[in-house]
C-alpha cells in the first residue's frame, strides 16, 4: 500500500464445526490491520474509491450492517462470512521513517526558511531510501470454546516509495509552542477523489505522536477551496533539536487516500532578545562554539537590512569559542523575529542557526514637515538643526527611506550652539503614487538618536 492510503482487503472464513459458534479475530498489529465493522464506512470507501483486494464472492449488498461485537463474529453451523480488513499505516516505511535530526543540514545561502513545492520531490537521502521486503499481520482466527485458532492468516505488506509533494520548516525559538496555519489552493485531485454527488471533507493525519494537526474547509467536490487551512501545533525541544514529520491530506473523513504529503522540519534555535528605537543601533554579543572541525563560515542574516552580524566571515575553530557582535538597527516598528545562519562558504551546509527576537520602537518625532513632490521629479528641502551642547559635537543624519531621501552633508560638525542647514533630495525617480512618512534621525558619536524629523512626502502624477 502507499503511505497513508486505504487498502481493503476482504477474505472469506467459514464455520468449520457443525454448530454455532463465536470467534474471536486476533490480530498481531492492530494499528495498522483492523476490520470494517460498519456498513456505512464501507460505502463511504467505496464511493472514495478506495482499493479493494481479495475474495469479492460476497456482493456490497450481503454485507450486514454491524458485522462483529469487537473482535468477536457469531457464525452458525458451516456458515461462509467475508470480512473486510482495512489495512493503513500512519507509521513512514523504514528509510523514510520519522527522527530526530542534526542541525547541520543543507541551507540556502540567505538562511531564509523556504517552503519548497514539487509534485515528485524528493531529497536525495529519500530517493536511495531501502523501502525493505515490507513486513507480515498475521490474523488468527480462534474459537472462544476451545481456544485454539482455526484458520491463520498472513498479510506480507510491502510499503510503496514515499512521493512528497511539499516540504515545509519553521523556525522557532528553543521550547516554544509551535502554533502554524498553512493555506491550502487547488489540491490535486479534488474533482476526481470521490463518486459523484460526495461531500468534500478535508481532513489531515500526521505520523508524530506529539503533533497536532487539524483541517478546515467548506463545499462540495470540485469548489474551489480558496478557505482550505491546515494547522500544525507542536512543543520544541532543546536547541538544536530538528523535529521531522509528514502531514498527510485528504479529501474524505475516512482517509482513504492522501491527494499530498508534506515533509515538514521545525527547528527548535537559541533565542537572543534585542530592543531598539527606530533610528538608533543596538548591540548585543553571542558566543558560538565550534563543532569537531575548523571550516570557514559566512553569517547571513534574514533581514540583512535591519539586523548584520561581525564578523561576515571567519574561521570556526574546533571546540573553540567564538564571539559575534550583532547590531540591531530597525527601520520599521514592531516585533520581529530576525533568523542568523551561520553557513559552510564551501558545502553550504548550516553549521549554526539563533533566532533574535527584535522589537523595535517608535521615535520621539520633534519637528514634523510636508513636502509635495510629483512621481519621477527630484525635489531639495533645507532643515536648520543646532548644536545644543556647549562643546564641539558631530552628528550623523539616518534615515528610515534611503532609497528616496539623501543628505548633503551625510555628517555634521557642529561647535557649540552652532546651527547649520541641512540639505535634504527626495528622488522620485522610482516611486509610485502615494504618502510615505520619512524619519530623518540626528545621531550622536554613539549612534544615539538626539533630535528625529518627519516629512510627509506626497507623491503624485
Amino acid at each position: 500500500p502507499g503511505y497513508g492510503e486505504v487498502v481493503v482487503y476482504e477474505h472469506e472464513f467459514v464455520n468449520p464445526y457443525s454448530q454455532e459458534m463465536v470467534f474471536e479475530l486476533r490480530i498481531s498489529d492492530p494499528k495498522e490491520v483492523s476490520i470494517l465493522t460498519r456498513m456505512d464506512d464501507y460505502r463511504a470507501l467505496r464511493a472514495a474509491n478506495a482499493r479493494f483486494f481479495g475474495n469479492p464472492s460476497q456482493p456490497v449488498g450481503h454485507l450486514e450492517q454491524e458485522v462483529m461485537s469487537g473482535n468477536r463474529i457469531y457464525m452458525q453451523a458451516h456458515e461462509r462470512i467475508t470480512i473486510p480488513f482495512k489495512l493503513q499505516s500512519f507509521e513512514p516505511p523504514s528509510g523514510y521513517a520519522t527522527h530526530p535530526l542534526s542541525a547541520a543540514i543543507q541551507a540556502p545561502p540567505d538562511g531564509v526558511a523556504a517552503a519548497r513545492r514539487g509534485q515528485q520531490q524528493r531529497t536525495g537521502a529519500d530517493a536511495e531510501a531501502d523501502l525493505g521486503q515490507g513486513h507480515v499481520v498475521s490474523i488468527d482466527l480462534v474459537s472462544t470454546s476451545h481456544e485454539h485458532p482455526i484458520m491463520v492468516l498472513e498479510l506480507q505488506l510491502v510499503p510503496r516509495r514515499l512521493i512528497i509533494d511539499r516540504t515545509l520548516r519553521f523556525y522557532h525559538p528553543e521550547r516554544s509552542l509551535v502554533r502554524q496555519s498553512v493555506a491550502v489552493k487547488n489540491l490535486p485531485a479534488a474533482d476526481v477523489t470521490f463518486a459523484g454527488g460526495a461531500l468534500r471533507n478535508l481532513a489531515v493525519a500526521c505520523s508524530h505522536p506529539e503533533v497536532i494537526v487539524g483541517a478546515g474547509s467548506s463545499g462540495l467536490v470540485g469548489g474551489s477551496g480558496e478557505r482550505d487551512e491546515v494547522y500544525v501545533k507542536y512543543k520544541c525541544g532543546g536547541a538544536p533539536e530538528v523535529c521531522h514529520f509528514y502531514v498527510l491530506l485528504y479529501l474524505d473523513r475516512l482517509l482513504a487516500k492522501p491527494v499530498e504529503v508534506w515533509q515538514v522540519f521545525v527547528h527548535s534555535l537559541r533565542k537572543v532578545d534585542m530592543r531598539a528605537m527606530i533610528g538608533q543601533t543596538s548591540q548585543a554579543s553571542v558566543v558560538v562554539r565550534g563543532a569537531n572541525t575548523s571550516r570557514r563560515v559566512a553569517c547571513y542574516s534574514s533581514h540583512p537590512d535591519e539586523l548584520q552580524v561581525a564578523p561576515e566571515s571567519f574561521v570556526l575553530v574546533a571546540g573553540a569559542l567564538t564571539e559575534l557582535l550583532i547590531s540591531f538597527r530597525p527601520v520599521t516598528q514592531g516585533v520581529k523575529d530576525v533568523k542568523v545562519h551561520l553557513v559552510d562558504v564551501e558545502t553550504r551546509e548550516l553549521v549554526y542557526a539563533l533566532i533574535v527576537a527584535a522589537e523595535a520602537q517608535g521615535p520621539l518625532v520633534t519637528r514634523t514637515f510636508e513636502l509635495e513632490i510629483p512621481a519621477g521629479a527630484v525635489a531639495n528641502k533645507k532643515i536648520t538643526y543646532t548644536n545644543p551642547y556647549q562643546s564641539f559635537r558631530t552628528f550623523t543624519l539616518r534615515s528610515n527611506q534611503p532609497w528616496l531621501v539623501h543628505f548633503t552633508p551625510q555628517r555634521l560638525q557642529l561647535p557649540a550652539g552652532a546651527t547649520r542647514p541641512l540639505g535634504l533630495t527626495f528622488d522620485a525617480r522610482a516611486a509610485t503614487t502615494g504618502i510615505v512618512d520619512v524619519l530623518v534621525f540626528v545621531n550622536d558619536e554613539e549612534d544615539k538618536t538626539e533630535e528625529c524629523f518627519k516629512v510627509r512626502v506626497r507623491i503624485y502624477r
